[in-house]
């Protein structure tokens, strides 16, 4: 159980780091998991603290909503806390859940983790985001590709240990 939770964390990591790269101006540079847990057999609850560089303007992140494919079908579910990026770098803490897709039981993670390959994973995320001049916009991105956002393996140990 604790190597499927690793695994989802990892995936949620990425799905985060993800989401914050496709918005302009917006660069993750480090990150620790502060709170984990497991929701059940089938999801995490958790909070990430993670430090942003803004090179661009205020803006408020809210509905997030992260959904991980693999071979093209649901596998992870997720959605993050609203969270407002200040311009230039600063330190945050969101909390979020992700949790296996309906038709994933179990087995399936077990079997994922077993022979994961991230090339098989894709990442389509759903925001909505109000800049500082109040223009609201909702940012759809589909089928980006999970090893383009993933962690190196030290940074994920590394926020994993502490």
């Amino acid at each position: 159980m604790k190597r499927i939770l690793i695994l989802l964390i990892v995936l949620a990591a990425g799905a985060f780091s993800a989401a914050a790269q496709e918005f302009e101006g917006l660069t993750m540079e480090s990150y620790e998991f502060i709170k984990v847990r497991p929701n059940g057999l089938r999801g995490v609850t958790g909070s990430i603290r993670f430090v942003m560089n803004n090179t661009g303007d205020r803006r408020e992140v809210s509905h997030l909503k992260v959904t991980i494919y693999k071979d093209g079908k649901a596998f992870l579910q997720g959605n993050c806390e609203d969270v407002t990026f200040e311009r230039g770098r600063a330190e945050y803490t969101v909390g979020g859940k992700i949790r296996l897709a309906r038709a994933v039981n179990v087995f399936d993670a077990i079997a994922a983790l077993l022979n994961f390959d991230p090339s098989l994973y894709t990442v389509n995320l759903s925001a909505r985001m109000v800049r500082e001049d109040g223009t609201e916009e909702t940012v759809i991105r589909e089928n980006l590709p999970v090893t383009h956002f993933m962690p190196t393996k030290e940074q994920n140990e590394a926020a994993i240990t502490k």
